[in-house]
C-alpha cells in the first residue's frame, strides 16, 4: 500500500523530538493508517520512496530470501559503516560466500570459546565501576560502556587486545572524535556543514589503524593453530574456498588485500555500531 502524502508525514514529525530515531515514527503512521506488515512510504521530490516492514514473518521472509538485493543506498550512505565488502553490503553468490566463512563463528560451540575473554574485559568494567563507587568520582557511563564494547569485540572479532578501558587506545579517540562529529536536526549550520568532511577524516584514520592492527595480529602468526576469533574462523573458510591453503596459492592474511579489505569492513562495522551499546545506557 502507497502511502504519498506528505502531510501525514509532517504532522506526524511534529509529535516527535527532532533527534528522535525515525523508526518509531514510522511504525505509529503505519498504525494510525491501518497499513499491516508492509507499507510505502512516498517522498517524492525530497528523497526516494521507502518501505516499512512491521510483521515479524514478513521481516523473517525478506531476511532469508536468497533473491534479496540490497540497495545501491548501502554503499553510498552507509559505506563508512557497513564497508564495500563486508557481509553486510554484498550481495548474491559474494554475499553467499562470506556468509559461509562467517557462519561458523556464531556457533554456539565457538560462542562458548568467547566467553572468558568477555569476562576479563567484564572484571575490568566492574573493577572500574566500584572504584568510582568507593571513591565517590563522577565520571561518563556512556564513556565507559563505549569503551568496554570496543574492547569486547576487539578480542571476539579479531582476538585483538586494545585496552581501552585501561590506558589510552588511539583507535577508541578516533572512533569518539568521529562519533562527535554526527550532527542532529538541531545542531548548527556549521557543524552541519563540516559534519561529513570531519566523520570522513576521523573514519580513514581509524580504518588505517585498524587495518595495522589486524595486519600485525596476523603477521606475527598462529602457534597453536587453533581460531581464537570471528575472523580466525573466516580466514579458515576463506582460504579453503579461494584454494589459497598450501602450494603455490598459499599467501599471508595480512598480504592478501581482498582478505584483509573483508576483515576491516567487519572489524570497522562492530566497531561503529558499538554506539548504540554505550546510547542505551544513556
Amino acid at each position: 500500500m502507497l502511502l504519498g502524502n506528505l502531510k501525514v508525514v509532517g504532522e506526524a514529525m511534529k509529535r516527535y523530538p527532532p533527534d528522535i530515531h525515525p523508526q518509531p515514527m514510522f511504525t505509529e503512521m503505519g498504525q494510525d493508517n491501518n497499513l499491516r506488515g508492509l507499507f510505502y512510504v512516498d517522498l517524492y521530490p525530497f528523497s526516494e520512496s521507502m518501505v516499512f516492514i512491521t510483521s515479524p514473518s514478513v521481516a523473517l521472509q525478506a531476511q532469508t530470501s536468497p533473491n534479496f538485493y540490497r540497495h545501491p543506498f548501502v554503499k553510498t550512505f552507509l559505506r563508512g559503516v557497513v564497508g564495500t565488502k563486508s557481509i553486510f553490503s554484498t550481495n548474491g553468490a559474494e554475499w553467499s560466500r562470506q556468509r559461509s566463512w562467517f557462519a561458523p563463528a556464531f556457533s554456539l560451540a565457538h560462542l562458548l570459546k568467547l566467553v572468558p575473554g568477555m569476562i576479563e574485559e567484564s572484571l575490568v568494567f566492574k573493577e572500574k565501576l566500584t572504584r568510582f563507587a568507593v571513591s565517590g568520582e563522577a565520571f561518563s557511563m556512556n564513556d565507559a560502556t563505549m569503551k568496554l564494547a570496543i574492547d569486547f569485540i576487539g578480542r571476539t572479532v579479531g582476538d585483538i587486545h586494545l585496552k581501552s578501558q585501561t590506558e589510552y587506545s588511539p583507535i577508541q579517540d578516533n572512533f569518539a572524535k568521529a562519533l562527535s562529529w554526527t550532527a542532529g536536526q538541531t545542531d548548527p549550520l556549521w557543524k552541519k556543514a563540516l559534519s561529513p568532511f570531519m566523520m570522513n577524516w576521523y573514519t580513514r584514520r581509524l580504518d588505517g589503524m585498524l587495518g595495522e592492527v589486524i595486519k600485525e595480529n596476523y603477521r606475527a602468526g598462529r602457534d597453536d593453530g587453533v581460531e581464537k576469533s570471528i575472523l580466525d574462523l573466516a580466514l579458515k573458510g576463506y582460504l579453503k574456498d579461494t584454494g589459497k591453503v598450501g602450494g603455490a596459492k598459499a599467501v599471508r592474511p595480512d598480504l592478501d588485500p581482498e582478505f584483509m579489505k573483508i576483515a576491516l569492513d567487519k572489524y570497522s562495522f562492530h566497531i561503529r555500531t558499538s554506539n548504540k551499546t554505550s546510547a542505551d545506557t544513556k
